[in-house]
């Protein structure tokens, strides 16, 4: 199942696998909770990146309810104002990014919301200019 613990038990294994004492760089994965505190305990030198491929689907999944099911307006987001998030190379740049896409998407306060309280906190695990910073081999 996809606890918390049992998310523990196989990292552990992984963790006794590769050696108590090795500490990847970064460890990457997609989305889910019951991830991050295990990964955080055992691995306490890494750091956690986000899968942008994940992230994406869920932003398309989130914009394409929102969005009455429009999938122009969907690709629109995830390839214009989201994508200017992900990319972003400077703090100041990421900042200019995420401003402009809430005004460009003030007419559905919802995903904005939804980008705000689910991505926003989590950034750098995602976007270019955090992610850049730890060697990840572009995955």
């Amino acid at each position: 199942d996809e606890t918390a613990a049992s998310y523990y038990w196989v990292l552990e294994k992984l963790r006794n696998y590769i050696g108590p004492n090795v500490q990847p760089s970064a460890i990457v994965c997609d989305c889910e909770g019951g991830l991050f505190a295990p990964i955080a305990e055992l691995f306490p030198e890494s750091s956690h990146l986000l899968c942008t491929w994940h992230i994406n689907n869920c932003v398309k999944v989130k914009a394409y309810n929102l969005f009455n099911k429009n999938l122009d307006s969907v690709e629109r987001l995830v390839n214009g104002k989201w994508r200017k998030i992900l990319q972003a190379t400077t703090e100041a740049e990421y900042d200019r990014a995420l401003n402009n896409f809430k005004d460009a998407y003030q007419w559905c306060p919802a995903i904005v919301d939804f980008v705000m309280q689910q991505w926003v906190p989590q950034r750098e695990k995602f976007v270019k200019y955090w992610k850049n910073q730890v060697l990840h081999f572009g995955n």
